[in-house]
């Protein structure tokens, strides 16, 4: 039995050394056959119009929205014969998705992410008094968001990227969700509900103020927030300590807080119970399995 495992095995490495050969020799550009010369930039403006909603959907790309300086929407990427980027647009809607060939991108190590990694941005620029709903995703990048005080609502993922919002005006909703990255929020005001959550990685904010319930939420690592405002306010972690700042008073607020290996701290007295102010609707609620919790309120 062990012979014929040895077998099946050496069998099994000779046929995926020929799947991986064929692809190198048929030139799909297969662990970095692709050059920079390969990449075509994409540099198109598009009139605003009655646009209202822009949807950004890549597979291996950094997006990065910024204000323009006229009035028209530009955008500006790399695309290859094998990844074409379809461009859709209707009335109230632009489109760009990337289509993607998923058996070459298995075995495809293409070193140029790393010695030439502006082949992978894409940068889009908005008109700053026109009001945007975003709606993005990337399978592999970072996604930065920044300047911008027209936008209705952000709606994102990245399965492996930081997110970075600063000195934003959103009238509405925020979820952005991460499988692997940071959190980076500052200068954010939104009239709806902030949802953050990543899978691994800090989440740090310095000033948001929203008229909904805010929830950061990441499973390993720590949550550092200073100057927070909202109604209701939720901060989970599963390993790692929670620092809130909040702007408010603490009688004007439910405390929930949790560790299950840690000391819990209220405007640095410790306390040793995790419930407070019961009986009001308002709530702030800490939670963490493994780290301190402090909590602040500056009214």
């Amino acid at each position: 039995m062990k012979v014929l495992g040895r077998i099946t095995f050496i069998l099994f490495l000779v046929g995926l050394g020929l799947v991986i050969a064929g692809l190198v020799a048929g030139g799909t550009g297969a662990f970095g056959n692709l050059t920079a010369e390969d990449y075509i930039l994409v540099d198109e403006t598009y009139d605003v119009g009655t646009i209202d909603t822009l949807t950004l959907s890549f597979a291996n790309k950094n997006i990065e929205v910024l204000p323009s300086d006229t009035a028209q929407i530009r955008i500006v990427y790399y695309v290859t014969e094998e990844d074409p980027v379809v461009v859709t647009e209707t009335a109230t809607a632009l489109a760009f998705e990337e289509e993607v060939d998923w058996q070459i991108r298995l075995f495809n190590w293409n070193w140029l992410q790393w010695f030439n990694p502006e082949l992978f941005d894409c940068t889009v620029y908005l008109p700053v008094d026109v009001a945007f709903s975003l709606d993005m995703s990337t399978f592999n990048g970072s996604i930065d968001i920044d300047n911008l005080d027209e936008l209705t609502t952000i709606s994102a993922n990245t399965s492996n990227g930081d997110i970075t919002l600063a000195d934003l005006a959103v009238s509405g909703a925020i979820s952005i969700i991460s499988s692997n990255g940071a959190f980076n929020v500052s200068n954010v005001t939104a009239g709806g509900n902030v949802n953050l959550r990543t899978s691994n990685g800090r989440i740090t904010v310095d000033g948001l103020v929203a008229q909904g319930d805010v929830i950061l939420k990441t499973s390993n690592g720590p949550v550092l927030v200073t100057g927070i405002a909202t109604s209701d306010l939720e901060v989970d972690t599963s390993n790692g300590r929670i620092e809130v700042t909040f702007v408010g008073s603490y009688a004007d607020y439910r405390i929930l807080m949790e560790t299950s290996n840690g000391s819990m701290y209220i405007d640095g007295d410790e306390r040793n119970d995790g419930h407070y102010n019961t009986t009001l609707s308002d709530t702030i609620d800490l939670d963490t399995s493994n780290g301190n919790i402090f909590l602040n309120f500056n009214d």
